[in-house]
């Protein structure tokens, strides 16, 4: 158990040292109308085959997810929505059916100077982000 524990601890200051600061805030959708329907990209849940196989791949004795590559970008996904003041917002909603949860790891993400990124539950109730280039 105390093994467990100091890994844990060692995997969270880890992923700190090598994650993006969020700013806190709230996106400008919550607080202006923004109208629309936003585009939904259905993951597709693992199989048995892929959920064995990362069990084999996995070194401890507890697999609690399984890795599924997608490419999502601003231009094959999502909603683009032209803001009251003439900014530009662009939504997507990320969904995994009969996912107990979804974790999101980006490769080659890029936040335009002035950009921020907000991920949030259906919710609303539950922020991660703002997150910008710096």
């Amino acid at each position: 158990m105390k093994k467990i524990l100091v890994l844990i601890i060692s995997v969270f200051i880890g992923l700190s040292s090598y994650s993006q600061i969020s700013e806190g805030g709230a996106p400008y959708s919550f607080t202006h109308r923004t109208p629309m329907q936003i585009d939904e990209a259905e993951i597709k849940a693992p199989t048995n085959a892929e959920i064995q196989q990362a069990t084999l791949n996995n070194k401890s004795s507890y697999c609690v997810g399984v890795l599924k590559d997608v490419n999502l970008t601003e231009n094959t996904a999502g909603t683009w929505v032209t803001n009251y003041d003439g900014s530009r917002s662009w939504f997507l909603k990320i969904t995994c059916k009969d996912a107990i949860g979804l974790t999101l790891h980006y490769n080659n993400l890029f936040i335009p100077q002035g950009g921020s990124l907000f991920l949030y539950n259906e919710n609303k109730n539950h922020i991660i982000g703002k997150f910008t280039s710096s």
